[in-house]
């Protein structure tokens, strides 16, 4: 098999020598609650830690209809990245940077800046999926979406990365697609790891150290309502669980919509044990999950998921899919669960037997919150750096 450095060491220069001017982009606004805008934030405050200058640029720095934000992005950004100086490094999120590197091609660069192009989950794999599911389930897409999301968008991405000289990817899955399908070069593309905030670790460690509950009743599931997320595989799923463990609850938070909306979805009978939190603060979450102890999280499509590892922070016990990205985090009968993908049948063996074997769910805890520092900021962060040191050296750049 050829090495793609993805699979090649990091590099372990000193990192406090020559700090880097950094500048980041995210095409959202910029919220520490949502998942891309809240790590590339707290990625940013690790490599300022470091000794580092970062930059941040997102929609909160466009003028104009929101709605048109994410159309315009790309062609506003070389105009705001030149408003703030010089920098050593553009660490821009997917189809974000396309424009600025047409504007400064390899040999205008040589100098500088090194040009990264950041996935917080590869848009051509959710098309795939997008796609895949519409047509299991016999429905068509909306005329707009090839237009967009499912055209031109994928073309900016794909420009994005073929011209970065450096190429971050959250799972090995997007790793391959953009080096066999993109045509990204296998020595630029690289794998990232996000982390959690450091209030999620703190917490681990006071569960580590507290004494250990005995029994698993409740369930809980975190992220979107949506299809992508295995919805429709938890439904069924907790159909057969709830029935067969009649004191478990199930939890729903994050969903981004009513209540009323996820209970539709289960007969009324189950109603009176299913609480929905449509939308909560990141650093309420610990708490939220106080009354749970398993996680089910049955996505479909990930491009590296945290949900697991926050909620072994909370001390709950991960059921996972092994689609790519969904399961990364989690170590199968270590730290939790994984399950095939789609399969509701064994996502709901798993959360039983979780729920029946106390000594079991305990081990599978304990090891759960042993694995969560491991996603600490301050070493993702010194990573981060040495790959940049080690793609400028690639690319004849000098940053």
């Amino acid at each position: 098999m050829t090495e793609t450095a993805a699979d090649k060491p990091m590099l372990t220069a000193p990192l406090r020598i020559a700090p880097l001017r950094i500048a980041m982009s995210i095409h959202h606004d910029m919220d520490a609650n949502a998942g891309a805008p809240g790590c590339t934030l707290r990625l940013a405050s690790a490599m300022r830690d470091l000794g580092h200058e970062v930059e941040l640029f997102s929609f909160d720095d466009m003028a104009g209809p929101p709605a048109t934000k994410r159309y315009r992005f790309p062609w506003s950004l070389p105009r705001l990245i030149a408003q703030r100086g010089s920098f050593d490094c553009l660490d821009l999120s997917s189809g974000d940077g396309w424009v600025y590197a047409a504007l400064h091609p390899p040999r205008r660069r040589r100098a500088g800046p090194l040009i990264a192009a950041r996935s917080h989950g590869l848009e051509h794999v959710l098309d795939q999926i997008t796609r895949q599911d519409a047509r299991s389930r016999g429905q068509r897409l909306s005329w707009k979406y090839p237009l967009y999301n499912g055209g031109y968008r994928l073309w900016e991405c794909a420009r994005s990365f073929r011209s970065a000289d450096l190429c971050f990817f959250l799972n090995q899955g997007d790793v391959r697609f953009a080096t066999e399908r993109l045509g990204v070069a296998t020595d630029n593309a690289v794998l990232a790891r996000n982390g959690v905030a450091p209030h999620f670790l703190t917490h681990a460690a006071a569960l580590a150290a507290a004494a250990e509950p005995t029994q698993a009743a409740h369930f809980a599931f975190i992220g979107s309502y949506l299809p992508r997320k295995g919805i429709t595989v938890l439904r069924d799923a907790m159909l057969d669980v709830l029935t067969r463990c009649p004191d478990a609850t199930l939890g729903f938070f994050g969903t981004g919509c009513s209540a009323d909306a996820v209970r539709a979805d289960y007969p009324p009978h189950l109603h009176g044990r299913i609480t929905v939190v449509p939308r909560y603060d990141n650093a309420a979450l610990p708490a939220h999950l106080a009354g749970y102890q398993i996680l089910a999280f049955p996505s479909l499509s990930e491009g590296a998921a945290l949900t697991p590892v926050e909620a072994m922070a909370c001390g709950l016990v991960p059921v996972v899919s092994n689609a790519p990205g969904a399961s990364d985090a989690v170590v199968d009968g270590v730290c939790g669960l994984v399950t095939p993908a789609g399969d509701a049948a064994a996502l709901a063996a798993a959360l039983v037997r979780l729920h029946q074997d106390g000594a079991w769910w305990q081990r599978l805890r304990a090891g759960a919150l042993r694995a969560c520092a491991d996603f600490a900021w301050p070493g993702i962060a010194e990573q981060t750096v040495a790959q940049y040191r080690a793609a400028a050296v690639r690319a004849g750049i000098q940053p």
